[in-house]
């Protein structure tokens, strides 16, 4: 297996231990990615890509349906448009009835309007963190599964067998 398709193909399976280092080179190209300035989104893309493409593959190594990956993004896309609507609801109805000045209670409802967006993307991180982690550190199945062969590191290739010794005359 080589680096192109581990970052770039959801088909097969990789294992615990290549998925983490996967994963520590996605997040280091994320934290620098924010240096490209105007080119960011377009690496944040590809990014979001490899990530997928590596929990597919580690979903295959356990077993399961790689479509399992859009988990995080549904209950995120969700929490988000909770946090929009009902957060945005009472942060424009406090301004709006604040008349001008803003009077305790509108500040409150302000302020708990913050709270619940803040809850809501608390939330998303959270179930993005726990499905990380439980597709991580899911056990792999044993041998060959629906999704091909055990994966084969691409971290540290396997030394060839030494040559057998020709036979004493």
């Amino acid at each position: 297996m080589t680096w192109q398709s581990v970052f770039f193909s959801s088909n097969g399976r990789i294992g615990q231990k290549d998925f983490w280092f996967a994963a520590l080179i996605l997040f280091v190209a994320w934290v620098l990615s924010h240096l490209l300035h105007v080119f960011a989104l377009f690496a944040w893309l590809v990014i979001w890509y490899c990530w997928i493409c590596i929990l597919a593959k580690r979903l295959h190594d356990a077993g399961r349906s790689g479509w399992f990956v859009l988990v995080p993004f549904v209950v995120g896309g969700i929490a988000g448009c909770l946090a929009m609507v009902i957060g945005g609801i009472a942060a424009i109805t406090a301004l709006a009835t604040s008349g001008g000045s803003m009077d305790p209670s509108s500040w409150a409802v302000l302020w708990g309007s913050l709270g619940f967006v803040a809850t809501m993307f608390g939330v998303a991180g959270l179930v993005n963190l726990v499905f990380l982690l439980w597709v991580g550190l899911s056990a792999p199945e044993a041998g060959e599964n629906r999704y091909g062969p055990p994966p084969a590191s691409w971290i540290s290739a396997a030394p060839p067998p030494p040559a057998a010794a020709p036979p004493a005359a």
